[in-house]
């Protein structure tokens, strides 16, 4: 836990993540799952205990984004499912997930229990 409280001040240093209010994508009550972002960053959180989401669609500002924390990190005691500097790209189309507000979505793979940040790298 200390690593990822470490990990997650230097974050919020580096990219003045708290200068800004969170912008909700997805508040997925059924599944558990809370999507939002801070600035160039998009938070992905799975809360749900034993589900885990292949391809868990959502609107999202078009970009790249990169995975620059994850909480299924083995520097995290996690199981390494997700890869910390995996690249995701938005595709033109609106998410079944998503909010509607963007013409763009991203899809992830979200295991349980786990918290996912991508940048905005381009």
């Amino acid at each position: 836990l200390n690593n990822f409280d470490r990990a997650m001040i230097t974050l919020a240093h580096q990219e003045a993540i708290l200068d800004e209010k969170p912008e909700l994508f997805v508040q997925d009550e059924e599944k558990k799952i809370l999507i939002f972002r801070r600035k160039n960053c998009i938070f992905a959180l799975n809360f749900n205990p034993i589900s885990s989401f292949a391809d868990y669609g959502f609107a999202a500002p078009a970009g790249k984004y990169e995975v620059v924390l994850n909480t299924d990190d083995k520097e995290f005691d996690g199981f390494s499912r997700l890869n910390t500097g995996d690249a995701h790209f938005t595709v033109p189309e609106k998410s079944e997930n998503g909010n509607g507000k963007y013409d763009d979505s991203m899809s992830l793979y979200l295991p349980s229990r786990t918290a996912v940040v991508l940048k905005k790298v381009d």
